[in-house]
């Protein structure tokens, strides 16, 4: 059980802290005023304005001053510039030194994880500077040991633009400017790197959107698909990508990146951390398009994961089928969900994936679904019997493989199992179901003991839907009658929509919850509705023609529900309409089909969930420190002055550390202001204290003395070689500037 948490300073700093936010119990909802969460456009703001190195060619201030201390991102020295007069530029403050190819081979070194997004320590704290070795550079480094792109590399010659011209007549939306203008930002950040596989980076950001095209998705979600790496794997910053394509379009791949953050604390604390959390916690994050970008991300590299290192794998393909497939089901792209848990089960278990796959390849091959769906719907067309969808789909490997293990059975005994191949046919009214149930046993012979009738003896979740089994014609002759059957289920669009958005939804089912979460529930249903309405995500069943953009079913029984209120609403405004016309009320024998489908939808119609309803609910945020990874819960509209004050984050762990909040550091004034939301990761950096020397070393030949300079995210110090020396009792930021 989490410990409880009071958000108040302790007693013995609470005359100090009359300015801090007021208390809060953390674990009930406070009734405190609290400021709003600046927008991402604001925090970006601050972020920008934050001090950072940058190199500079002169060596007076003034020249330092002109350039400003909030550069965006650090400046290497101009080409042809003598080495001797680079110099660090800290809040005006030039600290001169002499370069070296000492950091030469830190030129491959992971980034900072400050780097861009947190005022520099050095700034903070070159009071308590102390004085050792000597710092060099090889060629244009930071100090954070990774080589900095130059200014304008955003404008490096054209890129090559046929791996994508190429893919344009199967996916139009790869054709769009935006999306062109996202490739060629990309092809230029990633220029030189590559995957394990050896193939360039830009490869799989490519394989991305074409992922994202396939599934139907808008060109903005595309563009973003392709941008998804840039800020996690290179130095381009949000600021420059604006320049080239829309700030929502950034947005996006900002909030791609910090799933992606969430993802990899996961899979290294997988150990204390349950997947449930870290599930719910990305299902509360507001953007369904970040979801999908980062499902197509996943999926590619599932693809590819043969080029990691098997342990690699493991972790990789764990995480799959434990968030990142549920997480598909519950946005309702099916095909996506299938692929991740087939690949990550053919990771896990190879054997009983290759058994479990001929086994279903056979079957299938007997059935031949296609010709099964074409051949259904003839047969009730010719019936006289309108139809509005008739699809079907074959069951995963690992679906499979689980409903094996639940019976007992091994993969050889495949044909105990009725519905690995499945048909769904949707029929306008209830009465036609059972029209439709007779067409379909005279067309194939009935499976005995596999019909259920639950139109007329419902679920206690409100499904309803005809199931039976039958025995189709094998399509090779020869073949045992067990390999053909397949089940059929039969429904109205009605009872299809709250199969698929209702309590009785597909996902929790298929999770199998212990608990009725009513919030989970609401939020579930909005964020696949913004999928599949919003998005347009394509479900890629298997019909005759192809897949259409959105359900048919769905699609006509929304499109009905429209044209139905616009027709109450007319008749409400006519001249004569009154009580007395018959036409109020629910069983209104007057009211037209489609003014029913929209008093069906009014009644079952699913409720929006805004981020004002989100800061209105508890959030779980990960914290990480020097204590490790945990899930924290915070009551809403909870601050991050106000955690900091509670028991929830001990001074020990809050002691001699630098605060993140999604990777960006919080002035300390703004934590007053600044509200925590569902999936934030608030995260505590160690750094190593800044102690000054007794007596500054002197170099042999009356060089000068050097400096030892922490830098944020790196364990060992830098060498400054000073230009002057500095006196022995110097430690003050005041004295160091003089003695410089």
């Amino acid at each position: 059980m989490s410990p409880h948490v009071a958000c108040s300073p302790p007693a013995s700093v609470a005359s100090a802290s009359a300015g801090r936010s007021p208390a809060v119990s953390i674990r009930a909802s406070s009734a405190a005023r609290l400021v709003p969460r600046p927008s991402e456009d604001a925090s970006a703001s601050f972020a920008r304005q934050a001090s950072r190195f940058s190199f500079s060619q002169g060596g007076s201030l003034a020249a330092g001053a002109a350039s400003g201390s909030a550069s965006v991102s650090a400046r290497p020295p101009a080409a042809g510039a003598p080495r001797g007069a680079a110099a660090l530029k800290a809040q005006h403050v030039l600290v001169g030194f002499d370069a070296k190819p000492a950091l030469a081979a830190a030129a491959g070194a992971p980034l900072s994880p400050g780097f861009g997004t947190k005022p520099s320590l050095l700034s903070m704290a070159l009071s308590d500077l102390a004085p050792a070795r000597s710092l060099s550079f090889g060629h244009s480094l930071d100090l954070f040991g990774a080589s900095t792109p130059p200014a304008g590399f955003l404008l490096q010659p054209h890129p090559d633009m046929a791996p994508l011209n190429a893919l344009v007549p199967a996916h139009p939306v790869l054709d769009a400017p935006v999306v062109r203008a996202a490739y060629m930002a990309a092809a230029r950040a990633h220029a030189g790197q590559a995957r394990r596989s050896g193939e360039p980076v830009i490869s799989h950001c490519l394989a991305t959107a074409v992922i994202l095209a396939e599934l139907g998705l808008p060109e903005e979600t595309v563009a973003a698909g392709l941008l998804h790496d840039v800020l996690s794997d290179t130095r381009v910053t949000a600021v420059q990508l604006e320049e080239h394509v829309p700030r929502s379009c950034v947005e996006l791949v900002e909030k791609v990146t910090r799933i992606s953050e969430l993802s990899q604390l996961y899979r290294d604390n997988a150990h204390s951390l349950e997947a449930g959390s870290i599930l719910d916690m990305l299902t509360s994050m507001s953007d369904v398009g970040a979801l999908l970008i980062k499902l197509a991300d996943r999926l590619h590299n599932m693809r590819t994961i043969g080029a990691l290192p098997r342990c690699k794998q493991v972790r990789v393909a764990s995480e799959t089928l434990e968030v990142f497939a549920v997480l598909a089901n519950r946005l309702g792209a099916w095909a996506v969900k299938a692929e991740l848990e087939d690949l990550a089960f053919r990771t896990l278990q190879p054997e009983d994936y290759e058994a479990v796959s001929a086994a279903i390849a056979a079957r299938t091959a007997a059935i031949d679904l296609p010709a099964r769906v074409a051949e259904v719907r003839g047969a009730l067309a010719a019936a006289g019997l309108e139809v509005v969808d008739v699809s079907g789909r074959v069951k995963n490997v690992y679906g499979v493989w689980r409903k094996l293990q639940k019976a007992g059975l091994g993969p050889e005994r495949l044909a105990e199992v009725h519905d690995v191949a499945a048909l769904r046919v949707v029929v306008p009214h209830k009465h036609d179901c059972y029209v439709a149930l007779r067409g379909v046993e005279a067309l194939w012979a009935p499976v005995p003991g596999r019909f259920k009738d639950y139109v007329r003896a419902p679920k206690a979740n409100g499904y309803q839907s005809l199931h039976t089994g039958v025995a189709a014609a094998p399509a090779a002759a020869g073949a045992p009658a067990a390999s053909s059957t397949l089940e059929v289920q039969i429904r109205t669009p009605k009872m299809h929509y709250i199969a698929e958005y209702g309590f009785a939804a597909h996902w929790r089912y298929k999770e199998s919850l212990p608990r009725e979460d009513v919030w989970l529930d609401r939020l579930v249903q909005w964020k696949k509705w913004v999928a599949t309405e919003k998005l347009r995500l394509r479900d890629a069943k298997v019909r005759a023609g192809g897949s259409p953009q959105r359900d048919p079913a769905i699609a006509g029984l929304v499109d009905s529900a429209a044209a139905g209120a616009a027709e109450a609403a007319a008749k409400a405004g006519s001249p004569g309409s009154g009580s007395g016309s018959g036409s109020a009320g629910g069983g209104s024998p007057g009211a037209s089909a489609a003014e029913l489908d929209a008093r069906f939808m009014a009644r079952f119609s699913i409720r929006p969930v805004s981020d004002a309803d989100l800061e209105g609910r508890p959030a779980s945020i990960l914290v990480s420190g020097p204590r490790g990874v945990r899930v924290e819960d915070v009551p809403a509209r909870c601050t991050l002055a106000q955690l900091l004050a509670s028991d929830a984050v001990s001074a020990h762990e809050a002691r001699g550390c630098s605060l993140q909040l999604n990777g960006r550091a919080v002035p300390l004034l703004a934590r007053r202001e600044v509200q925590l939301r569902p999936g934030d990761h608030l995260a505590f950096v160690a750094e190593p204290a800044l102690a000054p020397r007794a007596a500054p070393p002197a170099r042999a030949g009356g060089g000068a003395a050097t400096l030892d300079v922490f830098v944020p995210g790196q364990a060992a110090p830098v060498e400054v070689a000073l230009r002057h020396k500095l006196a022995a009792s110097s430690s003050q930021l005041r004295q160091a500037a003089l003695a410089l």
